[in-house]
């Protein structure tokens, strides 16, 4: 009559005990039953409930390696929180993944994310994963809104030895408004060893700058 399985009882028990619901029976918000009812939606239901930042960083370490493509967005969502430690905990557990589907999905869906934060720790998980695949959106985000996001799409490319990227990279260094931004991409040219030699006047240039010679 609650609508509900075993494991789901629990749950709604817990959240009641602890204030969080009113009711034992299903909300308006809450899945069917049978979407209820496997392990991975209860991880994703628990984590997209979660506010406390040590308690959701707890249960994004418990997930492990992610094998799971359900709960790859669900995780990525997470950076989007205003808290240092539940984003690098999230970064660290996505980090873990080698589920060729689930890699898929976090540089199609991070990479394309409405927050700029999560679009640079995509960005950043991109380079360490070696997804090579998300070479053209990466090229595309050098010129995303965002400083951040800017800064690790250059350096991801670098670490991707994506040299068709170096005009874009210098282009950064250049003019880009961002001085953390002409950092990340003069980093990233740097990763590129005598592929970037070209770009060296450039960068001695602004460092001269800088230095006010």
């Amino acid at each position: 009559s609650l609508e509900c399985t075993p494991e789901i009882f629990d749950e709604r028990w817990r959240d009641r005990v602890r204030g969080r619901r009113k009711t034992m029976g299903p909300m308006a918000t809450e899945d069917e039953p049978e979407a209820n009812d496997t392990p991975g939606a209860r991880d994703r239901r628990a984590i997209r409930n979660e506010a406390d930042p040590k308690v959701l960083a707890a249960k994004v370490r418990a997930l492990g390696e992610l094998t799971d493509k359900k709960t790859i967005p669900v995780v990525i969502d997470v950076m989007e929180r205003n808290s240092d430690l539940v984003r690098e905990t999230a970064f660290v557990t996505l980090l873990k993944t080698k589920d060729t589907e689930c890699l898929d999905v976090i540089w199609n869906y991070g990479l394309s994310h409405a927050d700029g934060v999560v679009r640079a720790y995509t960005a950043k998980l991109c380079g360490r994963l070696n997804l090579e695949f998300a070479v053209a959106k990466l090229e595309a985000q050098l010129e995303d809104r965002n400083w951040y996001a800017r800064a690790e799409a250059a350096v991801a490319l670098a670490l991707l030895k994506d040299v068709k990227a170096m005009a874009g990279l210098r282009r950064i260094v250049a003019s880009d408004p961002s001085e953390k931004t002409q950092v990340g991409a003069m980093d990233a040219l740097a990763m590129l060893g005598e592929d970037a030699a070209m770009a060296v006047p450039l960068i001695v240039e602004k460092c001269c700058d800088v230095d006010g010679a």
